[in-house]
């Protein structure tokens, strides 16, 4: 499919298509992400590409895609290196939070992806994860369930959930999997 039909599909809404560039673009753009600026946490480099990909798809929504020279690949690429400055920016005042936990059980994170991701994990691990988003309550369940059932970005999850911010929703989101964490080890 050419640069313009793909353009063309976004903005009529086919969802086949949206999630087919997302999942073709997400390995390069987070091994570029990784190479390039040495960011090596995979929440991270996931949260950055997914606000990437939204600018992206609004920019598209919104016709500032109407004489693009480039890809669209590339063109995700220029609005990533914005994205990454200001994670950048952002981050360094976040230190308080990552003094949190700076060992963030990464077995987990990657546990509720799996999970979210349909993928293959134990029978006994899926239930109990399950019961444990039951028992979790609002607003954990839409936060956990936007971010990694719908792969929305921190920014829209506060959009969408009211929160000030994608800081404040980020640091919801993080108090959030350790409350699931503690249901899932009891």
């Amino acid at each position: 499919m050419d640069k313009n039909t793909t353009i063309a599909s976004i903005k009529n809404q086919d969802e086949r298509v949206v999630q087919r560039i997302y999942k073709e673009f997400k390995p390069k753009f987070e091994n570029w992400i990784r190479g390039r600026y040495k960011i090596s946490n995979a929440e991270d480099c996931s949260e950055i590409y997914q606000r990437s990909f939204t600018v992206l798809f609004f920019n598209i929504k919104k016709d500032k895609l109407v004489d693009l020279e480039a890809s669209l690949e590339t063109y995700l690429y220029g609005i990533g290196k914005m994205i990454i400055r200001e994670w950048w920016r952002d981050k360094s005042p976040q230190k308080e939070m990552d003094s949190l936990n700076e060992n963030t059980d990464l077995e987990n994170v990657s546990l509720f992806s799996e999970v979210f991701e349909k993928s293959a994990i134990d029978e006994a691990t899926s239930d109990k994860l399950i019961q444990a988003l039951e028992e979790i309550g609002e607003p954990c369940k839409t936060i956990i369930k936007l971010f990694y059932w719908e792969r929305n970005s921190m920014e829209a999850i506060a959009i969408k959930t009211g929160y000030k911010n994608d800081a404040s929703a980020k640091k919801k989101k993080y108090l959030c999997l350790a409350k699931l964490r503690e249901l899932m080890n009891r």
